[in-house]
Parts: structure tokens; sequence; C-alpha cells
């Protein structure tokens, strides 16, 4: 099990220092290095995320990756 995460670690890695490619808006390409950056960390350590996205006049707060997704998933 360690060799799986440690191999899908590096994996994550990669992708949060690769460039984007031709017609990838950079907005887009800070998402996925910073969503890549954040799998890392909590591989490597266990961190979860802790996001706060305003919507109208009020915040939503995640703690754990599937509210994230969830919230995520609503917004589109």
């Amino acid at each position: 099990m360690h060799k799986l995460i440690s191999k899908v670690t590096n994996q994550f890695s990669d992708l949060a220092a690769e460039a984007g490619g031709k017609g990838c808006a950079k907005k887009d390409l800070n998402e996925q290095q910073s969503l890549f950056k954040d799998l890392v960390e909590f591989l490597e350590g266990g961190v979860a995320p802790e996001t706060s996205t305003k919507v109208g006049g009020a915040y939503i707060q995640t703690t754990t990756w599937c509210q994230m997704m969830g919230r995520l998933q609503s917004l589109e």
C-alpha cells in the first residue's frame, strides 16, 4: 500500500508542476495546480483541505475532501 501511495503522490506532484497546454486558461491551470498540491499534502501528511467560498453574501466552508468536491460540483 505504501508503494501505491508513493507512486500516486509522485504523479500528483508532477501534475502540480506541469505547465498548461495550448489553449489552457491560466485560471484553470492555477486551480489544477492548487488541487494537486492539496492532494499531495493530504497523501504525505493527512492534511485535509480547508476552503471558504463566497456565495452571494455568505461563505461556505469545507473541511473534508467530500465536502469540497460536493460544493464544487454544485457550483458547476
